[in-house]
């Protein structure tokens, strides 16, 4: 059954192997319609370049155009790689023209039209290759040409906050802005005809009023059903990390669903102006951004619950630090509301200057604030800290860049005076915008941690599947939670980056073209890297691998465990198709990546000569352990004895061998010393063994009586060890010592390994057997030291005696 499911498994992995890796079908005429239309577009894009006053936001619609371009231009490019290599191969299989006698007519005319056609099909792809560098390069302008101005506005000198027209003509801005918006709204107003004048007010009320219910009807009911439980006394680091992602998700949603409900009923008392449009998608945004700032707030400072805090601080700073945080959200979303409104009105772009500079002094102010309440508080705090090496105060590192933004302030403050208003509001909005994102990051990056570490610990649902279910040990489980937390970094950054980085001199585009130059390849000198190519020969190496183990737990499970033969020619076979299977998998990936095989034929040259120099010993072990394969001079399971120890080898790898010794120590033997150096194999033919005993008597003793109680012995043994009949017992008389009588009983066994547990038991009966019949056993005899006996004398008779000097050996 097992060796079914393997099949079936090896299967599946073939079909999905071949879905992975077979070539899309290209369509030549496709491509070459599409190169009229791309050229088309890249000539429009030149031109529209060469305009003056381009806004960022018609940069940007280009340079999404001049990339889905590319990317379309690539991807035919591609589409077009199988047919040419198609038509390249039969026209080598017909060869070259023959320069000297006659051909047939017919593969003349087949050799003329396939040369053709590879000309035809190789003059297309190039050509599409040069349409997606030239859009590669115009969109590379146009982002020049974005980052040129972005750069310029926010480097524009303005009048400084100490010179009283700045805020003079803030307020003039603040008032012309409302009235511009009071008469579009006005406009709307007066177009529909369906209601009277009063009714158009109270209607228009009705909807706001029916919004408004909508989000705290919404808000309420999200907080009902995933709100956290407020009433637990002692909440886990997961609990309080999971309140702010809910606060978060309640608080969006909310405002999104008041919005949503806003837009929709004035809908329907009459179609909606696009500038009434703008002002909607304009205040939803800053409305959006003031929640998520304040669910963050509290969820990280909950100033009515200290046992919900994540921060270190006390109540009061608590209380303080959430309301001048909140405040600062409220002030860059009142000015980023200000200036998207000026827009809509048609104001020139002078009149966002003051609100930058109420932006930038509001914020500056808050910051410094609280840079002031939240000073470090005391070591003895109540509040625990729930993150590792958490340092009182705040987040940790928060902490460590206190000194960062006081600079921060001084530079803003100074560029305020200075009159570049626009640099200090983007420094500040920037703060408070990439601030939140990094905050919400490194919250995410912990609740992932604490997901991990507590959802597969003991009690939780997925970590008694992985236990009970899936039969993963705690070492498995743990290693596992470290993949998942890694790829939840991984993903983190993914997402986080892009957004981090659209709020400075980047925007999604910038990424976009990142992402289709990765995926579709660059070029580094002659060679092209394409991660999705890349990508996809490790998949089909993966695929191949795990199609080889497959194979060889079908091999060993289904095959050679019918065959009954032995365990070490088993692992011989199943690790040399492990080998095969490992080379075939990877000239596969190889040969689906690209690689031009005569290429590694050089590349082979150069490692010869590299490996008669560095690699000579690791080659030197390779092909050992090939010969230990194929010879099998040892096997998995052997008893050997080498220089390094003696035990039983437990796994032949490709450049060394390993032996576990009976102290349970694992000896890691190169292969080549197997090969080179004697062995002794306990094991190699058969696993049959000689005991051999040794044992002194008495010279008083009698032997023939000796060799029978000796032999009375080992029947007693037999009982209990086997012990082979063929060849027979046998007591040896070896010697006669200095003082005994020297034998020797040598048995065979079946199992060598029984070697030591046989001799140990025939040596308790040997010696009860020995005291049972009166035989005596000598005493070790011990070298006799004058020195000592001429000290032992002169300490009976209680006089110094000179030691005298030992006897000459006669």
């Amino acid at each position: 059954m097992k060796a079914l499911t393997c099949v079936k498994l090896l299967l599946t992995l073939l079909f999905a192997l071949w879905a992975v890796t077979a070539p899309a079908a290209a369509d030549s005429k496709k491509a070459e319609h599409a190169l009229n239309a791309y050229n088309e577009t890249l000539k429009k894009a030149e031109e529209a370049l060469k305009l003056p006053d381009l806004r960022a936001d018609q940069l940007q619609k280009l340079r999404s155009t001049l990339d889905k371009l590319r990317a379309d231009a690539l991807t035919n490019s591609t589409t077009l790689a199988p047919e040419i290599s198609a038509a390249q191969s039969q026209l080598d299989q017909l060869g070259p023209k023959p320069e000297s006698g006659t051909e047939d007519g017919a593969i003349v005319k087949k050799r003329d039209i396939i040369a053709g056609n590879v000309a035809k099909l190789q003059g297309i792809e190039k050509q599409l290759e040069i349409v997606a560098l030239s859009a590669s390069q115009i969109s590379a302008r146009a982002a020049e040409i974005e980052r040129d101005q972005f750069f310029q506005r926010v480097f524009e000198p303005s009048q400084s906050i100490l010179n009283p027209a700045l805020w003079y003509r803030g307020a003039a801005t603040v008032g012309r802005v409302s009235s511009n918006i009071f008469r579009i709204f006005k406009s709307w107003l007066s177009g529909i005809s369906s209601v009277d004048g009063g009714g158009k007010f109270w209607a228009v009320i009705f909807c706001l009023a029916l919004a408004l219910a909508g989000g705290v009807g919404v808000r309420r009911l999200l907080a009902r059903f995933i709100g956290p439980d407020l009433n637990e006394v002692s909440p886990s680091a997961l609990s309080r990390l999971w309140r702010v992602f809910r606060g978060l998700a309640i608080n969006i949603l909310s405002v999104l669903v008041a919005y949503w409900f806003a837009g929709l009923s004035l809908d329907l008392l009459g179609h909606l102006p696009l500038q009434i449009q703008r002002i909607g998608w304009t205040l939803m945004a800053g409305s959006v951004f003031v929640a998520s700032v304040h669910a963050l707030t509290q969820g990280v400072l909950a100033p009515a619950r200290s046992e919900w805090r994540l921060a270190m601080v006390e109540d009061a700073k608590a209380v303080q630090l959430r309301g001048l945080l909140d405040l600062a959200s409220i002030i860059v979303a009142l000015g980023f509301v200000l200036r998207e409104l000026g827009s809509v009105v048609f104001l020139p772009p002078a009149y966002a200057a003051p609100v930058s500079a109420f932006v930038a002094a509001g914020v500056a102010a808050i910051l410094s604030m609280c840079l002031l309440v939240a000073r470090p508080a005391p070591e003895n705090s109540e509040v625990e800290p729930i993150f590792p090496n958490e340092r009182p105060g705040g987040f940790g590192w928060v902490s460590k860049i206190r000194i960062v933004l006081w600079i921060l302030i001084v530079a803003v403050a100074v560029a305020l005076v200075l009159g570049y208003v626009s640099l200090a509001r983007f420094m500040m909005a920037q703060f408070v915008v990439t601030g939140s994102l990094l905050a919400t990051l490194y919250l995410a990056h912990h609740l992932i941690d604490e997901l991990v570490g507590t959802g597969f610990g003991p009690g939780w649902a997925a970590g008694e599947f992985l236990r009970k279910t899936v039969g993963l040990s705690e070492v498995a489980i743990a290693r596992l939670g470290l993949l998942m937390g890694t790829l939840g970094d991984f993903l983190l950054v993914f997402i986080g980056l892009p957004l981090v980085a659209t709020q400075w001199a980047y925007n999604l585009a910038d990424f976009k073209g990142w992402i289709t130059t990765i995926f579709f390849g660059f070029r580094v000198g002659g060679v092209t890297i394409s991660f999705a190519t890349i990508v996809s020969a490790l998949l089909a190496f993966a695929f191949g691998l795990i199609a080889t183990r497959l194979v060889t737990t079908w091999l060993d499970g289904r095959v050679l465990a019918r065959t009954q033969v032995d365990r070490g020619i088993r692992d011989s076979i199943r690790t040399g198709a492990g080998y095969l299977g490992f080379a075939l998998a990877a000239l596969f990936a190889l040969s689906y990546a690209g690689v031009d095989f005569s290429n590694i034929a050089i590349i082979a040259g150069a490692l010869g000569v590299g490996i008669g120099f560095g690699l000579q010993s690791i080659v030197n072990n390779f092909v050992s352990g090939l010969i230990l394969l194929a010879e099998r001079p040892i096997k998995v399971g052997d008893w050997i004895a080498v220089t390094g120890g003696e035990g039983y080898v437990t796994q032949i790898n490709v450049r060394s061998t390993e032996i576990k010794t009976f102290d349970n120590c694992s000896v890691i033997v190169p292969n080549s010393s197997l090969i080179s150096e004697p062995v002794r194999n306990w094991t190699h033919e058969d696993t049959r063994g000689r005991v051999k005993v040794p044992f002194g008597v008495a010279y008083s003793s009698d032997p023939d009586q000796v060799r029978e109680i000796v032999l009375e012995c080992v029947e007693k043994v037999k009982k209990e060890h086997r012990v082979l009949l063929h060849p027979a017992p046998q007591v040896m008389f070896m010697n006669f010592g200095a003082s005994s009588l020297d034998f020797e009983l040598r048995i065979h066994i079946p199992e060598v390994d029984w070697a030591l547990s046989v001799a140990s038991a025939l040596r308790f009966e040997i010696l009860g057997a020995f005291r049972e019949a009166g035989v005596e056993i000598p005493f070790p005899q011990q070298d006799v030291n004058f020195r000592d006996i001429d000290r032992l004398e002169t300490a009976m008779a209680g006089k110094a005696k000179p030691v005298r000097k030992p006897r000459a050996k006669s």
